[in-house]
């Protein structure tokens, strides 16, 4: 049985869409805006559809039945399934914006992964397409570095080291974000600590979705 949604929660998420849609539909051709809210990391862990490890192998720009439709799908090879369910060993994502000949079309605040980039992804649904298909945007979407020899090391999108991840309470209001899932912590909380390493990530958001 899945965890119920917080109606503050679920009112965050109306109001993502709302913004987007109504920030893309004022926008100039060529580039759209973009306002995202903040969602808590345990909202994100409970609410996103899948959650999965993964590594881009493909990338290719598509254009819809608009000419201000363009896309960039995503294929990854899905390395281990956090939360949800998923049993093919690849996935295609849909992002919108990219270039195609001498269309192109631009979101603020969108963040492509690029071929190659090895991450965690919060997914939000997967039966219909999204301007970003990561819940939160960039607050769904966290790097994975690793040095030869070394176990990954998690960052945020922008690349700022994750030394934990703690549950918020979901009745305190949000804004919009910074890029930044609530709950997650990118400074050392005692001397010494070292940041989170792929596996106690993935481990501490199972412990989130239970």
């Amino acid at each position: 049985m899945e965890p119920p949604v917080p109606c503050c929660a679920y009112s965050c998420r109306r109001l993502l869409l709302a913004l987007v849609w109504l920030l893309a539909l004022a926008a100039p051709a060529g580039a759209q805006a973009s306002s995202v809210v903040e969602l808590p990391i345990d909202y994100l862990a409970t609410s996103a559809e899948l959650v999965f490890e993964g590594r881009v192998v493909g990338q290719r720009v598509e254009q819809g039945q608009h000419a201000r439709d363009i896309y960039t799908l995503v294929t990854f090879e899905v390395l281990d399934v956090v939360a949800g369910r998923w049993a093919q060993p690849t996935i295609d994502l849909a992002f919108s914006g990219g270039r195609l000949g001498h269309l192109a079309m631009e979101v603020s605040d969108m963040r492509i992964p690029a071929v190659g980039e090895h991450g965690v992804y919060f997914v939000e649904r997967l039966d219909r397409r999204q301007v970003n298909p990561l819940l939160g945007w960039t607050q769904g979407h966290f790097l994975v570095s690793a040095s030869p020899g070394q176990r990954g090391i998690v960052r945020t999108a922008v690349g700022r080291p994750v030394f934990s991840i703690e549950a918020r309470p979901s009745a305190v209001r949000r804004g919009l974000s910074t890029g930044t899932a609530p709950g997650v912590l990118t400074s050392p909380q005692i001397a010494d600590e070292a940041p989170m390493d792929v596996e106690t990530f993935k481990a501490r958001l199972r412990e989130l979705t239970r």
